[in-house]
């Protein structure tokens, strides 16, 4: 036997191969060690939650990384409080609970700014100076490299009305040609409250202005817990106050559905007006007109889509039109999202516990084997990755790892990989994890330009490890309950599948070749008669062979 190491990066030459690299028959006949790979896998599991003990970029990265930090406490001066703004939308959002939705998705703030050129071709910027925060990150895109951007808001005095804004923006540049004169560097600077404001409305739409904002705001549960958790950190008390204050606040006011987005944006007028058919409630609506509708039709009857679309019946402006009535729509589906995630992490918690009961199995010369179709095995890779996006109220997009670039590229070649739809491969639990993470670091050394597989995980983000194992365990999960959910519906099939009368036979012959075979032309499955079959022979069972689903028909035309 060889090292799974050494054979995989034999095989990976053949990503755009026939072979399917993931398959653990194939593995074997290539003198992979199945109890290697299954160790290998082990070591991966231990160490995936563990920060690498030094940060690197690969040649080929093209990017230059911004970690923010806040509450950054030591740039408070002495005898200042610190502010901490009101959770964005708290009176329609749920309590944030920590464990709720980063089991395995924990990562740093972090943005990547593009930058000009790589590693490789990229030179150290001369020092500047920058009097503007725009300017400073602004400057980060010369060259690639790691800096980290603290802020406070702080209270100077009890007097100060609105909290002043400090930031410190420390970097490393990365290149090929370092330069230790101006490899690091450090500038601060001081804003208004105004400032920020002015800052925030002029960069809604840059990517770093967007995720500094809403982690000063704390507009998602991951920015309110990282924020208290920093908090307990420097002062257990102040860390408290603020915990009972937003509690209060916390899902105050939700809105259950869009029909009370448009009640609330239709102002009533307190009165009444007596139909003959019914009561009318008068409204003014925010054209100014006054309408009468049935309060009760309005929030029991009318549709989503009517109430996105109701107009003024005199002017024609829509009800709903404002950047507020938009934003509420939003909170009334993230609501739904977030209800739905929490349904769905229930099914995984459950299919979960059997897979590992049934498969993860030690050691691995025992283990479970199950055997699926690559169309089916790539399907589980694409759905399990999808299952780690999060409500917009939960984490900010541009952190989350199953929207990486590295976990687009993984997914685009594993999908290569399995391009053989109706070909049979075999999945072993621990063993087939050792593949699939062989297949990604591979991937990764040559997306990165790294060359030595042990430094892979330097170069991506410290979390990024945890969240790979967290998607290929998925991935086996999703794949095992397919194919027992396909093995199930072949057992009911068989048990379903009695000739009761001769002349049924024509009928139920084709539903079987239809369900097993898909759908074809009548003309093509000729099936006799049942007449001349003794009574006690008439219940006939139908046993499902392999070769059924081998089995291949031209369909005429």
């Amino acid at each position: 036997m060889v090292s799974s190491t050494g054979a995989m990066d034999s095989l990976a030459a053949q990503f755009g191969a026939q072979l399917n690299i993931l398959d653990v028959e194939h593995a074997a006949r290539a003198q992979i060690n199945m109890d290697e790979l299954a160790s290998a896998f082990e070591s991966y599991r231990v160490t995936a939650d563990s920060p690498p003990t030094a940060r690197h970029m690969g040649p080929n990265t093209k990017h230059h990384q911004l970690v923010v930090v806040f509450p950054c406490f030591d740039l408070m001066p002495q005898g200042a409080d610190v502010a901490l703004e009101v959770p964005c939308n708290a009176e329609q959002r749920e309590p944030p609970k920590k464990g709720a939705f980063f089991e395995h998705n924990f990562p740093d703030v972090m943005v990547r700014l593009p930058t000009r050129a790589d590693v490789v071709h990229a030179t150290i910027p001369t020092f500047e100076r920058k009097n503007l925060l725009e300017s400073m990150v602004e400057r980060l895109t010369l060259a690639p490299g790691f800096s980290t951007l603290n802020v406070v808001s702080y209270f100077a005095t009890d007097l100060q009305i609105t909290p002043t804004y400090r930031f410190q923006l420390k970097t490393r540049w990365v290149t090929s040609s370092p330069n230790p004169l101006f490899e690091e560097e450090v500038q601060s600077i001081e804003v208004s409250a105004a400032e920020w404001s002015e800052i925030r409305t002029q960069g809604a739409q840059v990517s770093w202005v967007k995720l500094l904002e809403s982690h000063v705001n704390r507009a998602t549960d991951f920015s309110y817990l990282r924020v208290l958790e920093r908090a307990k950190k420097h002062d257990l008390q102040v860390a408290d106050f603020d915990l009972f204050a937003c509690e209060s606040l916390f899902d105050s006011a939700p809105l259950q559905s869009v029909n009370n987005v448009l009640r609330i944006r239709m102002s009533a007028k307190g009165v009444r007006r007596t139909m003959i058919d019914d009561e009318q409630d008068i409204f003014e609506l925010p054209c100014g007109h006054q309408f009468m509708c049935n309060e009760t039709h309005l929030m029991c009857a009318m549709s989503e889509e009517d109430c996105l679309t109701a107009k003024c019946p005199q002017c024609e402006q829509k009800i709903l039109h404002s950047d507020t009535d938009f934003v509420r729509v939003a909170i009334v589906h993230d609501r739904r999202a977030r209800d739905y995630y929490k349904r769905e992490r229930e099914w995984w918690k459950l299919a979960t516990a059997r897979f590992k009961q049934e498969v993860i199995v030690s050691p691995s010369s025992h283990a479970t084997r199950f055997s699926i179709k690559c169309k089916d095995f790539r399907t589980a890779i694409v759905n399990a990755r999808k299952s780690f996006r999060l409500p917009a109220t939960a984490m900010p997009n541009e952190i989350n790892f199953a929207g990486y670039p590295e976990t687009i590229v993984i997914c685009d070649r594993l999908v290569q990989n399995l391009s053989h739809d109706f070909q049979s491969m075999t999945v072993m639990g621990r063993s087939t994890m050792g593949l699939l993470i062989n297949f990604a670091t591979q991937v990764l050394k040559e997306y990165t330009g790294v060359q030595d597989a042990a430094d892979i995980w330097t170069v991506m983000p410290p979390k990024y490890r945890g969240f790979v194992l967290a998607w290929f365990y998925r991935t086996l999960v999703l794949a095992y309950y397919m194919v027992k959910k396909s093995e199930q519906q072949l057992g009911q099939m068989a048990e379903d599948l009695f000739v009761e009368k001769p002349d049924d036979s024509i009928k139920l012959g084709y539903k079987l070749d239809s369900a097993v075979m898909g759908k074809r032309r009548k003309s093509m499955s000729v099936h006799g008669t049942f007449g001349n079959v003794p009574l006690e022979k008439t219940r006939i069972p139908y046993h499902p062979q392999s070769s059924d689903w081998q089995k291949q028909e031209q369909v005429l035309m």
